[in-house]
């Protein structure tokens, strides 16, 4: 095998590595945001292991924007303090990997229920960007879109 040849070969599964490592960090950064059931709390400690250090989190149907591991950690513990249940859901990823930095199109389902009320489901997408760093793919930013929310039989629609 020549060394051009050899050199695409490990182009082709450098690509192939770094495709399924973004998919397992985002599938952790779900994980670590389910609660309610079993035990299961949401892991704050498991988020510098997901995010940069500089990473941004924003959505702006939410009105949140958040900047730096810390506040995004912080944000995050306030922000999930009344649930009482959630499960996050992250499907058809669109990953665009450009050497050490990567971008990707989730579509993402959460259900949820607060202060014991109704459950709900969203359905939303989210645009992330993503860092190899010394330690390996982090989550740069997180831009969320609201699409489609549905609360105990009714159901609306909030552009974002």
């Amino acid at each position: 095998m020549t060394g051009d040849r050899w050199d695409q070969i490990e182009a082709r599964l450098r690509q192939l590595e770094d495709r399924a490592a973004i998919a397992e960090l985002t599938a952790r950064y779900a994980i670590a945001a389910n609660q309610g059931w079993a035990g299961e709390t949401f892991d704050l400690a498991a988020l510098p292991e997901v995010f940069a250090p500089d990473a941004v989190w924003h959505s702006q149907a939410m009105g949140v924007r958040v900047e730096g591991l810390d506040a995004i950690v912080t944000a995050a513990d306030h922000a999930t303090r009344a649930t009482d249940f959630a499960m996050h859901s992250y499907t058809n990823p669109a990953i665009r990997i450009d050497g050490d930095a990567a971008t990707a199109r989730w579509l993402l389902y959460i259900a949820s229920r607060r202060h014991r009320g109704p459950a709900n489901l969203v359905f939303m997408e989210d645009i992330v960007g993503y860092v190899r760093l010394a330690a390996g793919w982090r989550i740069q930013s997180v831009e969320r879109r609201f699409g489609m929310e549905l609360v105990e039989g009714a159901s609306s629609h909030r552009d974002g």
